[in-house]
């Protein structure tokens, strides 16, 4: 079951009013903090669900409705523009539709997927994850790291202005979740992006421990190269600012009241 856990600002963006009376999608949560949530519930079918927590958040920018939504387990998260305030129905199914897409890209990227698997993914998801609740409760760490999706996505919307596609929002969250990440439960650090994509293989896709492994390394070895693509960035921007200095230092004239020592000498030999 999926399960939207929503901030202060998302629940009144899902709330609308209508004539005198509100419309909600909230329900009241079993549980004040998502921690103490059962990994697995019962659907009233009598089926088991495994819970998908997610977390939302609801903030303005140029004016528009936008929506910051992340992964309680990998902090991974998508960043919505075009959403309509008060339409919860239409949210699922955006970002539902970007998650999958975006699952499906990253894994074309890593040559584990291709838009045959697409389909799959769907149907596995709708079984596994069959029926979503609201609830008005928050993670404080989830949202200090929300916090910080939205500083980023601020600054691009100053330079940029608002993703004006889907495809541009896709591209903001590639962006977001490359960056390094810790919690309190974990001693090292990780991105949101390949976290997912290892929980994405193993749960939707079936991929046994042999095809996991496969990816841990194309996953090592993309962050390798961008590592070192990063050094080797900065060891070019540096050589050429030493460059840069260097020649202004020998073009440079001197000011007439300043002895040169080099001069100097060559006047006394």
């Amino acid at each position: 079951m999926l399960v939207i856990n929503c901030t202060k600002s998302a629940a009144d963006f899902f709330t609308q009013t209508q004539g005198k009376a509100k419309q909600s999608p909230l329900e009241t949560p079993e549980n004040k903090k998502i921690t103490e949530d059962n990994e697995v519930c019962t659907n009233p079918g009598g089926g088991v669900s495994t819970l998908y927590q997610w977390q939302v958040h609801a903030i303005q920018a140029n004016r528009r409705h936008c929506l910051v939504v992340m992964e309680i387990k990998t902090r991974y998260s998508i960043t919505l523009t075009n959403v309509k305030k008060g339409d919860a129905e239409g949210f699922v199914r955006n970002f539902i539709d970007r998650l999958l897409t975006n699952m499906l890209r990253y894994g074309k990227e890593l040559e584990l997927l291709t838009e045959d698997d697409f389909e799959p993914m769907l149907n596995e998801f709708t079984e596994q994850h069959a029926g979503c609740r609201f609830y008005q409760r928050a993670d404080r760490s989830v949202q200090t790291h929300i916090n910080d999706v939205v500083w980023h996505f601020r600054n691009q919307v100053d330079e940029l202005g608002i993703p004006k596609s889907a495809q541009e929002e896709a591209l903001f969250d590639h962006f977001v979740n490359s960056l390094l990440r810790t919690t309190k439960l974990r001693a090292d650090y990780f991105t949101p992006s390949e976290e997912m994509i290892v929980n994405w293989l193993s749960e939707l896709l079936a991929f046994d421990e042999e095809r996991l492994e496969a990816t841990r390394k194309a996953l090592l070895k993309q962050s390798a190269a961008r590592f070192d693509h990063l050094f080797e960035s900065t060891k070019q921007q540096t050589s050429d600012q030493y460059q840069h200095k260097r020649k202004e230092a020998e073009t440079a004239s001197l000011p007439d009241n300043v002895v040169s020592m080099a001069e100097y000498r060559r006047q006394k030999n």
